[in-house]
């Protein structure tokens, strides 16, 4: 048997058997140190078997692919390629829908969630943007998010540019809001938003999924470049099915796994090929990410000493001595441009900002975990979540290296011995206590280029690569079947169950909301027109619309008598206010429910009952079609 296929067979047999350990959690210390303890774990959660089916399939298209593209032997790559990001995609929802099948409203609880992300929250309380990055570091620490707190400014202000951005397209932000208003639709905060807010808040449910399934183009590049096309593919195969960027969706830390790759590509062909707008590129995409994220200071440090190891170790044949270590010069400009724009804009040092946000992250998570826990097991984490065969193909190039000294000018012989020794100093250092296959992805995309580099350049066995690729679909299936990788910490918006009944009385009365759609009220059950005083009235409207609106109208059922003064009342959303206007569907028909208490003191005589809805947060009341602001529905009596 070729060594190649053995290997993969051998990766096949070792994910099987993993696969088996985490699906059946017959060994929990796979899902941290202390998996009953407060310190950082992943829950057992298996998912239910009826839900499994659409993440059996996209993972059978994807082996199905590679297989495929893995045979070609022509260098087309558009098809291929594009057909890689749309499954990976496609496999990253099918994870979502196996935790609920409404996978929509999954995703926009996981962006808004405080929990798991809560930038968007942050933002929309800002008003003054300007100001806000002048007082940055003092108002870290009164941010009601653990994110918001230890980060810098970069995602809070990307949140913010994106709804003021919206605010000035307001048809499109009225569409892209919908989606998220229907998910969250008494969601108090975001009903009172703009509706950018909840524009803001759809699209960025969708950025980092997307962007972590577009990382597959800089990897399928980065592998052209150093090791020739069809390694590239496998390059591609492995990184589109790594498991961590398939079971966090949506979050940052997919953002960072495509800007790593994509810094990481440009410097390496400003480098080579001495192009000093790609460096300048390279810098700035580092900027960037460090900007959004203190951690990523730490691949920053990888691309500062590649930079400096190639200019110090290129013969002046390639470049001039002077040209390299401009180019270098110019990464670093590049790489400070967004904390120095910070800093001369706003007078916000770097260092202020990095030393409140690390301070808090040691009061928040570090202080409170033990540091030899997560000595071993974030090397584990990091082998479950990047696959074992990528920690192996890494460890193995890095082997190489420091056993061939020739090997050291081989650039992804350099990033191996270099990545390797950041991982090893990162974790002695203790500074990340759980959560490391989410917080390490980061790097795991350039592990899996070079891993996919060193298994394709020694085996030429199509099976065998095919057998890695379905080993990493193993892996990724029992972690995203059976573990909570992700829980957003917010309360979920669930559909009463209407009693079925029908209307006693027919009615046709619509209320018009202004540029939205129209609110009708179809019929009312009224078990009697005669009352006591002290008794209680019992009312039941039903209503229907168009589709759900942008606002939250409260309904009013008020008594009036003979003079219009209000006698009895009651206003609140529809249905115990369970179920407002911004949830309901078109041709939805919503039952709606009421008891109006009677005073004590009412005298007998006749009394008008009407109803007509309003919006709480200014007052205005809709207007129905005869521009009334109420609807007379029937006289009650009261008697003594």
């Amino acid at each position: 048997m070729p060594r190649g296929r053995l290997l993969g067979f051998l990766f096949l047999l070792l994910a099987l058997v993993l696969a088996g350990l985490i699906l059946t959690d017959a060994w929990p210390l796979l899902r941290g140190p202390a998996p009953e303890t407060s310190e950082w774990y992943w829950p057992y959660l298996l998912r239910p078997l009826a839900r499994w089916w659409p993440s059996w399939l996209v993972a059978m298209m994807l082996a199905a692919l590679g297989g495929w593209w893995l045979r070609r032997r022509d260098d087309r790559v558009v098809l291929p390629l594009s057909a890689l990001i749309v499954l990976n995609v496609a496999l990253q929802l099918a994870f979502v829908y196996a935790d609920r099948p409404a996978v929509g409203a999954e995703l926009v609880d996981r962006t808004l969630s405080k929990a798991s992300s809560g930038y968007l929250a942050t933002a929309g309380e800002i008003d003054d943007l300007g100001d806000a990055l002048r007082r940055f570091p003092e108002l870290m620490t009164s941010f009601d998010n653990e994110h918001a707190r230890t980060h810098p400014p970069g995602f809070v202000v990307a949140h913010w540019l994106t709804e003021h951005a919206l605010r000035r397209l307001p048809t499109l932000a009225a569409e892209l809001a919908r989606p998220a208003t229907n998910w969250r639709c008494t969601d108090l905060w975001l009903l009172a938003r703009p509706a950018a807010t909840a524009a803001s808040l759809w699209l960025w449910a969708w950025v980092p999924l997307l962007l972590g399934a577009l990382s597959i183009l800089p990897a399928y590049r980065l592998g052209c470049l150093w090791f020739g096309h069809v390694t590239a593919r496998v390059i591609a195969l492995l990184v589109a099915t790594l498991p961590a960027l398939l079971v966090f969706a949506p979050t940052t830390d997919q953002i960072f796994a495509c800007l790593s790759l994509v810094s990481l590509l440009w410097l390496v062909v400003g480098l080579q090929q001495g192009r000093p707008v790609y460096v300048l590129a390279a810098g700035l995409t580092l900027s960037l990410m460090s900007f959004l994220s203190l951690g990523n200071a730490a691949w920053g440090a990888l691309l500062g000493i590649y930079a400096l190891w190639w200019a110090a170790t290129s013969s002046s044949n390639q470049q001039p001595t002077l040209r390299r270590w401009t180019m270098v010069l110019l990464f670093a400009i590049g790489a400070a441009v967004f904390w120095l724009a910070y800093w001369l804009g706003w007078g916000v040092a770097p260092w202020s900002v990095a030393q409140v946000g690390l301070d808090q992250h040691y009061e928040l998570v570090t202080r409170l975990r033990r540091y030899d826990w997560w000595l071993g097991s974030n090397l584990i984490d990091f082998a479950l979540f990047a696959g074992p065969l990528v920690v192996v193909g890494l460890l193995w190039r890095a082997g190489e290296v420091i056993r061939r000294r020739e090997e050291w000018a081989v650039p992804d012989g350099r990033i191996a011995l270099l990545l390797t020794a950041l991982l090893v100093v990162i974790n002695l250092a203790g500074s990340t206590r759980g959560e490391v296959g989410r917080l390490w992805l980061v790097f795991m995309p350039t592990a899996a280029v070079v891993a996919g580099g060193f298994f394709a350049r020694r085996s030429n066995d199509r099976l065998g690569l095919w057998l890695l690729l379905v080993a990493q679909l193993v892996l990724a299936l029992s972690i995203g079947l059976s573990w909570r990788t992700f829980y957003a910490v917010i309360l979920p918006i669930e559909r009463p169950a209407f009693a079925p009944s029908a209307p006693a009385v027919v009615a046709d009365e619509s209320f018009v909301v202004p540029n939205d759609h129209t609110l009708r009220l179809i019929g009312i059950n009224l078990p009697r027109t005669a009352a006591t005083a002290g008794g209680v009235l019992d009312l039941t409207l039903y209503w229907q619309a168009d589709g759900p609106t942008l606002r939250p109208y409260t309904v009013f059922v008020q008594l009036l008598d003979s003079s219009g003064n209000i006698v009895a009342q009651q206003d609140g959303w529809p249905v115990d206010g369970r179920w407002p206007s911004t949830c309901w569907a078109a041709a939805e028909t919503v039952s709606d429910p009421y008891s109006i208490v009677l005073p004590g003191e009412a005298p007998s005589g006749t009394y008008q009952l009407v109803i007509g809805l309003y919006d709480a947060a200014s007052g205005e009341r809709l207007q129905t079609l005869q521009n009334m602001d109420f609807v007379h529905l029937v006289d009650i009596t009261i008697k003594p």
